[in-house]
């Protein structure tokens, strides 16, 4: 299909072509610490499967294309490891090429995984570097300083110099058969959306990783219909009721000739779940837990050298939701996202103090700046829209009331992607700065949501999904 054709095939085809009409869209914005570039995947097209990765200059608006698979593959097929197949399907992911990548701290450099080869990209100059012997590597990460990335390979996490001058060595290594190291298993990549399984210390010297023995799990077995001769393979699935993973948390140090890893442990059976680390420069790194029956959610503080001290508590007789960026550090204070019962309403706290206004739903934090906390917080649920709330607890509506499809801040700048009925294609741009654009490829037809409008309060939302572009007869 060609995204000039004039005569559109059925909805349902035109949606599998385009992948819910999400190829040729901006996806995965990141802005630099100083808010200057913008990087971002997009694909050539609106029914072209094969990421980008790109970089806006926001200066002068010049968008450069910084990595195209094509040119490193030079025509061969992607070989893409298990692991990262499982990786992709877990984040609803159906593309090939760059499908994720990573920054630095200062947002200068990324670096990407395609075809189980690790290239870390400048934005400088563009220049690509290729980490030999990485071969079969999943979810790379650059230190904060940019001088190293980790990588998790074979069942265990490498580290290799970002410059290409040295070969990739093991920071840790599978102790069973059923062991693996910086790499999350189903149920918290699945149910708890946390796709990855290490972080670097702020001062680049050392990860807190997560161990994962799925020796407990059951193992099924799946067959490719497409592909019958093919025998079935292993896959280690939690059905409900059956035993999980068991996840515990270790402190790596990135020199050989320091300590090993050391456990940072708490109550693994009253808390199995690992939920996330947040390890911000010039702050105790935060590990939040969770119970099973996720009842009981407990936000942990921890420092290199000492003890887990506990800084919040969370508890609920149905379940305690996840809220993605939380909990997080604003300078010296708590945020977290908690259900205040009295007004029915996910509200931001801050050092346990209800903060957002009652009635507004906070669905994830963004950003956690000097200035502002960056959040997704809506009042129907019909819409999404962007916020923030200031340091003297003032809260300011960003965007206006539509549905959100990305987000991203950075560098005391916010970057959105709105749409609405009034609006004919999805705008990326900045709500402050230079009146900039990115540019999209998404394919004609794509449709846009109209509300309907509501007779009583308590009536359902219904949408209507009409095409962006009028179909010829």
């Amino acid at each position: 299909m060609s995204t000039s054709d004039p005569h559109p095939p059925s909805y349902p085809r035109l949606a599998a072509l385009t992948q819910r009409f999400t190829l040729g869209v901006p996806t995965q914005p990141a802005l630099s610490r100083d808010g200057a570039r913008l990087w971002f995947v997009r694909s050539r097209s609106g029914v072209d499967r094969e990421g980008l990765l790109w970089c806006l200059d926001l200066a002068d608006g010049r968008e450069r294309l910084l990595l195209d698979p094509a040119a490193v593959l030079h025509g061969e097929a992607e070989h893409v490891p298990a692991e990262e197949l499982a990786r992709r399907e877990r984040l609803r992911q159906g593309g090939a090429g760059v499908t994720a990548f990573a920054l630095d701290a200062g947002g200068t450099r990324a670096v990407v995984a395609l075809s189980g080869r690790v290239l870390v990209v400048d934005a400088a100059d563009g220049t690509r570097t290729e980490i030999s012997g990485a071969d079969g590597a999943v979810d790379p990460r650059l230190s904060p300083d940019g001088r190293w990335v980790a990588f998790h390979a074979h069942g265990g996490l490498h580290v290799a110099p970002a410059d290409g001058s040295g070969l990739p060595r093991a920071l840790c290594e599978p102790d069973g058969p059923a062991v693996t190291w910086g790499l999350s298993d189903f149920a918290h990549a699945e149910e708890l959306d946390r796709a990855r399984s290490f972080w670097w210390a702020p001062d680049a010297a050392s990860l807190l990783v997560a161990r994962v023995d799925e020796s407990p799990v059951a193992q099924w077995w799946i067959a490719d219909p497409a592909h019958p001769g093919t025998a079935p393979h292993p896959v280690r699935y939690p059905a409900a009721g059956t035993a999980n993973a068991r996840t515990s948390l270790w402190h790596v140090p990135l020199h050989p000739d320091a300590a090993g890893p050391t456990e940072v442990g708490w109550d693994h059976e009253a808390l199995p779940y690992l939920v996330d680390v947040c390890w911000p420069p010039d702050r105790p790194a935060l590990v939040s837990v969770l119970s099973r029956d996720q009842q009981r959610w407990e936000v942990l503080a921890w420092q290199p050298g000492g003890q887990l001290r506990q800084l919040r508590v969370l508890t609920d007789p149905a379940w305690v939701d996840v809220v993605p960026g939380v909990p997080a550090w604003w300078g010296d204070r708590l945020l977290t996202v908690e259900v205040d019962a009295s007004c029915d309403t996910y509200r931001l706290f801050v050092d346990g103090t209800p903060s957002s206004p009652a009635g507004v739903q906070v669905r994830a934090v963004l950003d956690a700046g000097a200035g502002a906390v960056v959040v997704v917080a809506a009042q129907d649920p019909g819409e999404r829209r962007l916020a923030r709330l200031g340091p003297d607890g003032t809260w300011e509506w960003l965007t206006a009331a539509g549905m959100l499809a990305a987000g991203a801040a950075g560098g005391g700048r916010v970057l959105v992607r709105q749409e609405g009925v009034d609006s004919v294609r999805p705008a990326v741009g900045l709500l402050d700065g230079p009146a900039l654009a990115v540019h999209t490829e998404q394919a004609p037809w794509a449709p846009r949501p109209r509300l309907l409008p509501r007779e009583h309060p308590h009536d359902p939302r219904v949408a209507v999904l009409e095409p962006s572009e009028p179909v010829p007869n």
